[in-house]
């Protein structure tokens, strides 16, 4: 992904206005479906990393976290169905009802295995007869985590309906950005490396895909390239057989995670391992990419995030995160790092310039042309809604129309490209008008509007 702005559009005419001038590449847009996230929940309700207290204060609500989009909350299907069929969900609904007041969304992750938990998979399914292993992860303090069999059909049976009840409540909520699929694997990543480290096959990758597919049809849902990437004795025909079938069903896919040390010093400078599998999905869905806990990364690896900056360049992030308190990330150093990086995660609109007749005969429909650059590492996956406006010298509108044509979801990253507009404008008395533009989450509702690359003096 190139750092260097797109070249100017071709094709203008006598009437194209230059825009430059009210461009601003400076201020931190605030936009829905992108940006910085944190992990507030991390590892389940058992574990209090990352939102223990006496690191981060209840009343703190991150306001001037730049580019901070949504709270990211794993927990574990043991946390939600303790009894068969008997759901609990007021944990997760008070942390929406506050986060959620503070304008800030979220995204989950359900698991079926952890190490620190004995049973992430609630113990009523294994008593209902589902085959699993016992793995012991510490040994010196007797810590056992009990691994399903994800396989199993008592196992995918219980998963079908919690997954039920998990999409009935959040598909299509319009504060959730997405989910994952976690359902397979050690701490929700798609692989058994804390487990039995075992490969399940390629048939049963595909049931979780299924289920995911089958009760979340409206948000959008990302597959752990762990999935593929952890399968190291596998068959590169298997491999390829499971990121198709995730891609045929619109999944997106996120990394668990980068700048681990390992990876660091095996793999390339941006520390992926397969950078490829990221443009199987980057076309139809988001991509996420996650730091590893910042704590633990040594400064050979952190190199002031350039290598992270360059895995989301290279992926077209639209979401980025990192285990750790988001007040320790600033502190430590990385307040100049997050800023850059906000509003280059996922699409970042600017309007170059504009053609638009000087004079127009009252009541008879004439075109302008918008020439739209997106500067940010993705396109966006939502339809915004513009709407243009035609006020009279005091604002005074005399029309408004939206524009149903015009599609962003076109607007590639370091592309400028032109939108014509058809203005159908009644009969009115001659005179100076000014031309405004909305671009909002959808036409309907303009509390949501899109904010763009341009100086806050022009934005009313």
């Amino acid at each position: 992904m190139s750092l260097i702005p797109p070249r100017p559009a071709p094709e203008r005419t006598a009437n194209w206005q230059d825009l430059s001038s009210i461009r601003d590449d400076r201020r931190i847009l605030r936009n829905p479906h992108k940006g910085w996230y944190w992990h507030y929940i991390d590892q389940g309700y058992a574990s209090p990393c990352y939102r223990d207290p006496a690191h981060h204060a209840p009343d703190d609500d991150l306001r001037d976290f730049p580019g901070l989009n949504h709270l990211y909350l794993r927990f574990d299907w043991c946390d939600v169905e303790p009894a068969r069929g008997r759901f609990d969900w007021s944990y997760l609904d008070r942390i929406m009802e506050t986060w959620g007041a503070r304008g800030y969304r979220f995204a989950f992750r359900a698991c079926c295995q952890e190490t620190h938990v004995a049973h992430a998979t609630p113990r009523w399914v294994r008593e209902l007869g589902c085959g699993g292993t016992d793995v012991v992860v510490n040994a010196e303090k007797g810590v056992v985590s009990w691994e399903p069999d994800y396989g199993d059909p008592v196992f995918l049976c219980c998963l079908d309906g919690f997954l039920a009840a998990y999409a009935a409540k959040f598909d299509g909520h319009p504060l959730v950005e997405y989910v994952d699929v976690g359902t397979y694997g050690t701490w929700g990543e798609g692989h058994t490396w804390g487990g039995t480290r075992r490969n399940y096959p390629v048939e049963v990758l595909k049931q979780h895909a299924d289920l995911h597919a089958k009760h979340f049809r409206r948000t959008p849902v990302l597959m752990n390239e762990d999935m593929v990437d952890v399968r190291p004795e596998d068959e590169d025909a298997n491999k390829l057989e499971i990121l198709r079938y995730f891609r045929e069903r619109g999944f997106g896919v996120r990394d668990d995670s980068v700048c681990v040390p390992g990876l660091a010093r095996e793999f390339g400078y941006d520390t992926l391992r397969n950078r490829w599998i990221f443009d199987w999905f980057s076309d139809q869905a988001p991509v996420d990419i996650e730091f590893d806990h910042f704590a633990n990364v040594p400064p050979d690896v952190l190199r002031g995030g350039f290598p992270f900056l360059a895995a989301l360049q290279r992926t077209g992030a639209t979401y980025a995160g990192f285990h750790g308190y988001p007040r320790r990330w600033l502190a430590e150093g990385h307040r100049d790092f997050t800023e850059f990086v906000a509003n280059r995660l996922g699409y970042w609109y600017f309007v170059d310039g504009i053609d638009l007749p000087q004079a127009a005969r009252s009541g008879v429909p004439f075109c302008m042309d918008l020439f739209w650059s997106n500067e940010g590492m993705a396109r966006a996956y939502n339809r915004f809604g513009l709407m243009v406006r035609l006020e009279q010298e005091g604002g005074v509108a005399v029309h408004e129309q939206p524009c149903p044509d015009v599609d962003n979801r076109r607007w590639m990253p370091g592309v400028i490209t032109r939108e014509r507009v058809r203005l159908d404008i009644p009969a009115l008395p001659a005179g100076n008008y000014r031309v405004k533009l909305r671009l909002a989450e959808t036409v309907s509702d303009a509390r949501t509007v899109i904010q763009l690359g341009v100086k806050e003096s022009v934005v009313d």
